[in-house]
């Protein structure tokens, strides 16, 4: 059971001085379009819960998850804007994500100061389901992408230190449950999740009666849901296309083999694995040049 006296939730000085900082990371892509992507990293962004493993991952890496998703090149062609967004508490973001953005709502705030005159994507994978859903609703987004989100965080109450305390705030327990705040918006909202895992189950039950475009995957592992290489097309395709898909599904569980199959186009079946596989020879290439010197 996780306790306040946990690293990070003991909040650490290495934390606390990194709670500071940003925490946030804006991308101009080149493109012309007036589309923007805001990434929500997940809980996960580093484990074991350590000082060696924080300072390996936020600290020395600079990691967000959806980094390398964001490169691709047909999300850097759709959207002109990308923000990728974490938590170093790992907390749902109920502390926000720095000093200054230190709640859900201001960071509704910021986030309406930055993707003013956009069309908005939100998405993220647990955690960052979670808000991607919540601040995708709240931001009237054009398409939520939410893998294994939570909708009720009332259900980890009691493993979840920042959770326990900010339960009876109600300037921090607002959107413990999010149902209401995303019933109007299930037509943008879709929805990945575990067929076969107790708690992403738990989770879909909880809002089984909202019209939310879901996708039964395959799956009993939390977060696996659809392969990444997936996302940049489920990101970016038409919406009818995305909505004939969930229909066609509707009611029966999803192989991640047969999503791929149904929205990767083949001829990018074969051009993602070689350019993935050409920039990794590059990228191992350029490591061991040998540094001139003058």
């Amino acid at each position: 059971m996780n306790t306040i006296n946990d690293f990070p939730w003991n909040k650490p000085e290495i934390l606390r001085e990194q709670y500071k900082k940003n925490n946030h990371k804006i991308t101009y892509t080149g493109s012309k379009s007036r589309k923007a992507l805001v990434f929500f990293s997940s809980n996960g962004i580093y484990y074991p819960n350590n000082e060696e493993e924080f300072s390996k991952k936020i600290l020395t890496i600079d990691y967000y998850d959806w980094l390398n998703i964001g490169k691709h090149r047909i999300i850097k062609k759709y959207f002109s804007k990308i923000i990728y967004l974490r938590d170093i508490y790992k907390q749902w973001y109920i502390t926000g994500i720095n000093n200054t953005i230190n709640t859900q709502d201001k960071l509704y705030d910021f986030l309406c100061r930055e993707l003013e005159g956009y069309d908005i994507t939100t998405c993220g994978s647990s955690s960052g389901g979670y808000m991607a859903a919540l601040m995708g609703s709240l931001l009237n987004a054009e398409r939520i992408i939410d893998s294994s989100g939570q909708f009720d965080l009332t259900k980890t109450l009691g493993n979840e230190p920042f959770l326990d305390l900010s339960s009876k705030d109600p300037d921090l327990n607002r959107y413990f449950s999010i149902k209401e705040t995303i019933s109007s918006h299930t037509d943008n909202l879709y929805y990945f999740y575990p067929a076969y895992h107790e708690n992403d189950i738990r989770q879909n039950e909880y809002v089984k009666e909202l019209n939310i475009k879901r996708f039964a995957m395959n799956s009993n592992k939390h977060s696996k849901t659809i392969r990444p290489i997936c996302y940049p097309y489920v990101l970016t395709a038409p919406k009818i296309l995305l909505d004939e898909l969930q229909i066609k599904h509707k009611g029966s569980i999803i192989d991640d083999t047969t999503l791929y199959k149904e929205i990767v186009p083949v001829l990018n079946r074969i051009i993602d694995p070689t350019l993935y596989n050409i920039t990794r020879i590059l990228t191992r290439a350029i490591k061991y040049l040998p540094i001139s010197s003058k």
